[in-house]
């Protein structure tokens, strides 16, 4: 097991852009004894450097540097940026900056302007109003290292609600992105009693940026309920491909393993039919075609997920940069012959949502059954986080199993890898 903080400097922050950023959030320092003195020091040298003469702007000062510095560790190990809003009218009152974070401009700013002075920000990236991009911040190598500790005391808020809707609409030239409580739903609704028992349970263990659980539905596909909710927790921010990041981290301050559903949508889909795949359904579409097994996933993956064949051959012609290597004719030709091999695959019809639906509601009822056990699991959208333990291992896998082939209605079992850091 290796340090997640070199893990996450092994590879290059991310390049500064609205996707690969994350807006400044409500977070605490949950656990701060181990980490009160230098909390503390840091604290105070900012409060002395502002300089400001009155308590009640030292203590904006203080509230502002807290809250910064308790988001810049999670940009530490996702290697995102954090964006935050420098535009004095993001500080009213009824906006989130004000009423939520309780942060006032003028702290704020000068906050962030004296931690670029000192060192502890790189140059910010400025925000263009062209796209309502906000000023995007990193910490320094020095600031990296002196909060890294703070991985397993940086919390969110665990109340409720843990069930949202969530939708996106076009403004101008902006699109923006809206949530709210999925009201619709009685309390006593599976999903509902489910989450609020987990995060209940959740709620009283240590693990890496630490957040409830949460399932959130698209609104604008009808009906949500069966198309598009999915499971979602800080931690699966966390590299796991260029980096393991996250398999490195630790739940109550044991090693954990992640008991991976193996190829997870391709083998839902088929089963919606009844069909039971083999244990790898790619390696054969690779060697037929002559490509890699990892490009055949891809096609396979992205074709289910897609609800139009043209954008999704848009997106293979661009790609992320931490996409597996798919030129355009590749992806025609696995594409194809996939088609042939499994004629039961709705490619480019939008199944992905459903199937996102479904794994969530695999993980919900593996979690919900493994925390009456006292075993901790953390869900990695088609995984499960446990301690590495053959208890708890044995007992994940054999739950994870029994509640795929149960939300799935089949009588045959998923086949599953165990990953280690």
């Amino acid at each position: 097991m290796t340090n997640p903080l070199s893990e996450a400097q092994s590879i290059p922050r991310k390049p500064p852009t609205k996707a690969n950023a994350t807006y400044i959030q409500y977070l605490t320092l949950s656990d701060v004894s181990p980490h009160a003195q230098l909390i503390t020091s840091l604290l105070d040298e900012l409060t002395q450097a502002v300089g400001r003469k009155r308590e009640a702007d030292n203590k904006l000062v203080r509230t502002a540097g807290r809250l910064i510095l308790a988001n810049l560790v999670q940009t530490v190990f996702t290697r995102n940026w954090l964006a935050i809003s420098l535009k004095e009218d993001a500080y009213t009152t009824g906006q989130y900056l004000k009423d939520n974070l309780f942060l006032s401009y003028g702290a704020t700013r000068a906050t962030l302007n004296k931690m670029v002075q000192m060192e502890w920000l790189e140059e910010p990236i400025k925000g263009s109003n062209l796209t309502g991009q906000a000023t995007l911040y990193s910490p320094t190598l020095w600031l990296e290292e002196a909060i890294a500790g703070w991985l397993y005391a940086v919390e969110k808020p665990f109340d409720p609600p843990h069930v949202l809707l969530s939708w996106e609409e076009r403004k101008g030239k902006k699109t923006v992105k809206h949530r709210e409580p999925l009201s619709t739903l009685p309390d006593s609704h599976p999903d509902i009693v489910r989450l609020a028992r987990i995060n209940a349970f959740l709620s009283k263990q240590t693990y890496a940026l630490k957040a409830p659980v949460t399932l959130i539905y698209r609104r604008d596909i009808q009906p949500f309920f069966l198309h598009g909710g999915r499971i979602y927790t800080d931690i699966q921010r966390l590299p796991a491909r260029k980096a393991k990041v996250r398999l490195n981290t630790l739940i109550n301050g044991q090693p954990v393993v992640e008991i991976d559903l193996k190829a997870n949508h391709i083998r839902m889909a088929a089963a919606l039919e009844g069909i039971e795949l083999p244990a790898d359904p790619y390696i054969d579409i690779a060697n037929r075609l002559g490509v890699t097994r990892d490009q055949v996933k891809l096609t396979i993956n992205r074709s289910i997920g897609s609800s139009h064949a043209g954008r999704n051959e848009w997106g293979v012609a661009h790609p992320d940069d931490d996409e597996v290597d798919l030129p355009l004719d590749t992806f025609k030709r696995i594409k194809e012959e996939a088609q042939r091999t499994y004629p039961f695959l709705a490619l480019d019809q939008g199944l992905g949502l459903k199937l996102q639906s479904l794994e969530g509601q695999v993980m919900l009822q593996a979690m919900d059954r493994l925390l009456k056990l006292g075993i901790v699991s953390l869900p990695i959208h088609d995984a499960l986080m446990v301690t590495d333990g053959m208890l708890a291992v044995n007992a994940a896998e054999q739950h994870l199993k029994d509640a795929w082939s149960e939300t799935l209605g089949v009588s045959f079992a998923p086949y599953v890898t165990i990953n280690r850091p």
